[in-house]
């Protein structure tokens, strides 16, 4: 009689599952990097590979001065990664807090002066506009796929295909 299968938790896992169906995938877990542990909130892993692909999920809701320092850990970690697993496909997914320069009530769970947001809070102005720092953020990665940043002459061969 065969084992039974482990329970599907969502679609994406039996995705997964039917594209490689020796595969496991976890949540919150370590790998090995090149240069250091990281810690990944959702990681397939293939018996005979390791792991195939990572996902590091990332939150701001405020202090949006510090966007550089999300870049740089995301090209930071896809480098770290990427020694120890060149196939290895790696998701950095950041969601930023849409905080409004004109909300009439904002409701944050970090500290407003005087009921408002500090400006290096707001994400968008008056009018609708992106405040500075997100465009800047915006335009490291203009349309949304991490190729476009990635220097060709920094991965193996056998990332590329």
């Amino acid at each position: 009689m065969p084992p039974e299968a482990p329970a599907l938790t969502s679609v994406g896992d039996a995705l997964v599952r039917f594209a490689f169906p020796d595969s496991s995938v976890q949540t919150s877990r370590h790998i090995l990097g090149g240069l250091k542990t990281k810690r990944l909130d959702v990681t397939v892993t293939i018996p005979t590979i390791g792991p195939a692909l990572a996902v590091s999920l990332k939150g701001s809701h405020n202090a949006f001065r510090n966007l550089t320092n999300r870049m740089e850990e995301a090209a930071g970690d896809c480098t770290n990664l990427h020694m120890s697993y060149p196939a290895l496909v790696y998701a950095f997914w950041h969601v930023l807090r849409a905080n409004e320069a004109d909300d009439p009530a904002p409701v944050a769970h970090f500290r407003l002066k005087d009921g408002r947001y500090n400006v290096q809070d707001v994400a968008v102005l008056r009018g609708g506009a992106l405040a500075e720092p997100i465009r800047r953020y915006r335009r490291a990665c203009p349309t949304g796929k991490t190729s476009e940043i990635t220097h060709q002459g920094t991965r193996r061969a056998v990332s590329r295909s």
